[in-house]
């Protein structure tokens, strides 16, 4: 019967240590802090296209970098990026997917670019899921974007893009403070 007891107190005392380090794992990696001061970079991993016959042919083909599949594409090596500074973002993310209208004329590279002061911001704060969600909408000549970026406490994060012209995209990165040279 003592050893019992004993065993009990153990865990009882295990037990509440564990909640006490986990939050503070949660509270200490500084995620709402870069919220808070609107500082942050994002760097994806990789995206996942809306599947379709169009995006299904280039897989096929072997064009997408090694690793990828036709709704997971590796994008390690490739630059790619989603900054906030302040009331400003910058947009520099690699499309992959099927458009509804042409966004330029002879244009090679058709990523996702925006430079400037978003339409609207949102902030809002989920603490019963330890995230953040920013969503953001913005224009530039041609098309208009709303990206629903969740950021989690692990300083995980997944981006999603609708787009006028474009099918929706999903992009799942790490995100980081700003670089120094960027930094106003």
């Amino acid at each position: 019967m003592k050893y019992l007891m004993i065993i009990v107190i153990v865990l009882l005392v295990g037990c509440a240590g564990t909640s006490d380090i986990s939050t503070k794992v949660i509270e200490n990696n500084g995620v709402d802090q870069l919220v808070d001061l609107k500082k942050l970079s994002i760097a994806s991993d990789w995206a996942y296209p809306m599947v379709t016959t169009g995006v299904t042919a280039l897989a096929n083909s072997g064009l997408y970098p090694i690793g990828s599949s036709v709704n997971q594409i590796n994008l390690i090596g490739n630059p790619n990026h989603f900054r906030v500074n302040g009331d400003s973002i910058s947009v520099y993310l690699p499309f992959f997917g099927d458009q509804q209208m042409s966004v330029g004329y002879a244009s090679r590279d058709m990523a996702i670019r925006y430079d400037g002061i978003p339409d609207r911001f949102e902030s809002i704060l989920d603490t019963k899921k330890n995230r953040n969600i920013l969503k953001f909408d913005f224009r530039n000549k041609v098309e208009s974007f709303r990206a629903t970026v969740t950021i989690y406490n692990n300083r995980t994060s997944e981006i999603i893009i609708t787009s006028s012209h474009r099918n929706r995209i999903r992009y799942k990165g790490v995100v980081s403070d700003l670089p120094a040279e960027i930094y106003n």
